[in-house]
């Protein structure tokens, strides 16, 4: 089942995502926030697939959000949406995001983009964690689920970069 979190200050377009999406594709498992910040703490509390988010926020720009992500959770498929193309949505496209939506969007251009991207994505992180299987047991390192998340993030990020798999942009 795909997690993925979506970020956007408008209200009324987070609402209508979440009907929508729910509709098309009730095994998602959706998550919202309504600004940068909430964002950051969900993606540092819990793995996400994707992060859509909008590029112009008040609190933290989409931007920002993308950068931040890449680097806390460089699995996590990034997705910028702007009905803007200013320099700042310029630069998130080619920066920090894997995929640029345009605002208006259709749900079904939302799904038709993304979905293919899952499984790609889905294949790549499953033959990494045979991969990381494999390396840990070789290594003899098998104390690793009472190390914290973000040094096993580290450990692994380390041992996949050196067997030349590169999970993030």
């Amino acid at each position: 089942m795909a997690k993925i979190l979506i970020v956007d200050d408008d209200e009324h377009l987070l609402d209508a995502l979440k009907r929508c999406l729910s509709k098309a594709r009730p095994k998602w498992q959706l998550e919202f926030a309504a600004n940068g910040t909430d964002a950051m703490a969900k993606l540092t509390e819990d793995n996400f697939d994707v992060l859509l988010t909008d590029i112009e926020m008040q609190e933290m720009t989409g931007a920002t959000l993308l950068l931040e992500c890449s680097i806390a959770s460089p699995s996590t498929m990034r997705v910028a949406m702007s009905g803007r193309f200013d320099n700042l949505s310029t630069y998130a496209m080619t920066h920090c995001s894997h995929m640029y939506l345009a605002k208006p969007f259709e749900i079904s251009a939302l799904v038709e983009m993304i979905e293919p991207e899952l499984m790609k994505h889905g294949q790549k992180l499953r033959r990494a964690a045979i991969i990381l299987e494999d390396t840990v047991g070789r290594e003899g390192n098998t104390d690793l689920a009472s190390t914290p998340r973000r040094v096993r993030r580290r450990i692994y990020r380390e041992r996949l970069r050196r067997i030349g798999i590169s999970l993030g942009a």
